[in-house]
C-alpha cells in the first residue's frame, strides 16, 4: 500500500527506494545467524555452494562454507574487533587446525578483507550494518529499467537489459533481502537467505578437538586409526603436543642425548655440542666446543642456521613446537592402520601405538594419563627393505630453569650466520 501510494507521486523511483530500505532493515538487526546458498550458473555447469553466517555487525563473525565448484574442503572463518586489536581464524573441519593471526584493523570490514582477501565480496556485505550499500553503488538505480512487482509477501526489484540483469527480492513487511540473482552472457549467481536469531558467535578455536598450527597440513587428513578407542588414545597423545605448549624432555638416540624445553615464549636446547636459548627476539648460544657465547637478533631460520654452524642441529621435535607445528601429529600424518594397546609391567600406565607410513614402521610408547611421549622406534622402509630401527627415549624434566642468559662479553650473532 504505502508503495503503491508513493508511486503515484511525481518523480518517485520505488526502486530506489525499496534497496535503501533492504540496506537499512539489514542495519536495524544487530546479530543473527544467516542460512545462505549460492547456485553458481556457467554455460555448461553449475554448482551450489553453501555459507552459515554468524555475525555480531560490525563486531564478530563466523562463516562456515563448502566451495563445491572449486571442489575445496570445508573451512572456516573466525573474525573478532576488539580495543586492543583484532584476530582472525582460519579452521579446517577435517584435519581439525586452525590458524591464527592478529593485527590493528579499525573495522571488520578491514579485518575480513585483510585476513581472506578471496572471500566473495558480497559475502563481506552481510557482516556490516550497512554493507549492503556496496552491493547498491554498483547498480545503475536511476535507469528507466528497473521495474518493480509483487511476489506473495514478497516485492520484487528487477533490471533488465540485453547483457545482464540483476534481481532482488524482498520482503514485503521487513524488507530483508530474500533472494538475489545476477546474469550475464556468461552466466550468473543466484542467492537465496533464511534468518534465524543468534546469542553469540562460536569461535572456531571452541571447536572440540581444534588446536593452533602455523599453517595448515593437508597430509593430517590421510591418517588412518583402526578404531574408536585407538582414537581416543592417540588425541590424549596429540593434545599433550598441541601448542601453545609447556614442554620439558630430556631425549636419548644412541649415544645422542639432548635436553630440551619450550614454552610460549622460550624455547631451550643443549647437547654435546651446543646451549642455546631463543625467546622469539633474540638469541644466545654457547659454542661448547670453542666457549665462546653469541648474542643477537634473530628468526627461527637464524637459530637453525646458527645451530648447524657449531656442527650441531635443532631437536626436530623441538622445532617443530617452534614453528606452530605439532611433532607427534606430523610422525603419524601420513600412517594408516593405527592401532592402540596397553603396555604391561611399564613403569606407569602407557600405551602403545604402532602404525605404517610410506616411510617407516612405527611404535610409539606414551604415557595414558597425560600423552607425554616416552619411546619412538621407527624402521625405516626402502624398496621392500627394512633398514636398522631407530630407538628414541624421552624423560620427563622440569623445564623452570632452563634459560641461557648472555655475558656481558658475548660476541655478536652475525660473526656465525
Amino acid at each position: 500500500m504505502l508503495v503503491s501510494f508513493l508511486a503515484a507521486l511525481p518523480g518517485f523511483k520505488p526502486a530506489p527506494f525499496l534497496l535503501e530500505g533492504m540496506v537499512e532493515a539489514q542495519a536495524k538487526v544487530s546479530k543473527e545467524t544467516i542460512d545462505a546458498r549460492a547456485t553458481m550458473i556457467a554455460t555448461k555447469s553449475a554448482a551450489d555452494n553453501h555459507f552459515v553466517i554468524q555475525v555480531v555487525r560490525g563486531r564478530e563473525a563466523r562463516i562456515d562454507f563448502k566451495l563445491t565448484m572449486s571442489n575445496s574442503q570445508e573451512e572456516s572463518y573466525y573474525y573478532r574487533v576488539t580495543d586492543s586489536g583484532t584476530v582472525a581464524n582460519a579452521y579446517r573441519p577435517v584435519l581439525k587446525q586452525y590458524t591464527e593471526s592478529r593485527g590493528n584493523e579499525r573495522d571488520l570490514e578491514s579485518l575480513v578483507k585483510a585476513a581472506t582477501p578471496q572471500l566473495d565480496e558480497f559475502v563481506v556485505s552481510l557482516l556490516t550494518p550497512m554493507g549492503l550499500r556496496a552491493v547498491l553503488a554498483k547498480q545503475d538505480l536511476e535507469s528507466p529499467l528497473w521495474t518493480v512487482s509483487g511476489a506473495g509477501a514478497n516485492v520484487q526489484i528487477e533490471y533488465k537489459q540485453k547483457d545482464g540483469s540483476a534481481k532482488f527480492v524482498v520482503d514485503r513487511k521487513s524488507l530483508r533481502l530474500q533472494k538475489l540473482a545476477f546474469s550475464n552472457n556468461l552466466g550468473g549467481v543466484v542467492w537465496d537467505f533464511k534468518y534465524s536469531p543468534l546469542t553469540s558467535v562460536k569461535p572456531v578455536s571452541k571447536e572440540p578437538g581444534a588446536y593452533l598450527v602455523a599453517q595448515f597440513d593437508d597430509r593430517l587428513s590421510k591418517m588412518q586409526v583402526t578404531s574408536g578407542a585407538a582414537t581416543a588414545a592417540i588425541d590424549t597423545m596429540f593434545r599433550r603436543y598441541d601448542p601453545p605448549n609447556s614442554l620439558a624432555y630430556e631425549l636419548t638416540t644412541g649415544r645422542e642425548k639432548v635436553t630440551a624445553a619450550f614454552s610460549n615464549s622460550y624455547a631451550y636446547q643443549s647437547d654435546a655440542k651446543v646451549e642455546w636459548g631463543y625467546n622469539g627476539k633474540t638469541l644466545t648460544l654457547r659454542n661448547k666446543v670453542s666457549s665462546l657465547t653469541y648474542f643477537g637478533p634473530a628468526t627461527k631460520e637464524d637459530v637453525l642456521a646458527a645451530v648447524a654452524a657449531c656442527g650441531s642441529r635443532v631437536d626436530p621435535y623441538l622445532r617443530g613446537l617452534m614453528e606452530g607445528r605439532n611433532p607427534m601429529r606430523r610422525l603419524f600424518s601420513e600412517s594408516t592402520g593405527i592401532a592402540t594397546k596397553p603396555v604391561a609391567n611399564a613403569a606407569e600406565p602407557s600405551v602403545v601405538a604402532t602404525a605404517k607410513s610410506p616411510y617407516a614402521d612405527l611404535t610409539v610408547t606414551f604415557a595414558k594419563k597425560d600423552g607425554f611421549v616416552l619411546k619412538i622406534e621407527s624402521q625405516p622402509v626402502a624398496r621392500g627393505m627394512a633398514a636398522p630401527k631407530t630407538v628414541t627415549t624421552f624423560k620427563r624434566i622440569n623445564g623452570t630453569g632452563l634459560r641461557l642468559d648472555p655475558p656481558s662479553q658475548a660476541r655478536p650473532l652475525s660473526e656465525l650466520l
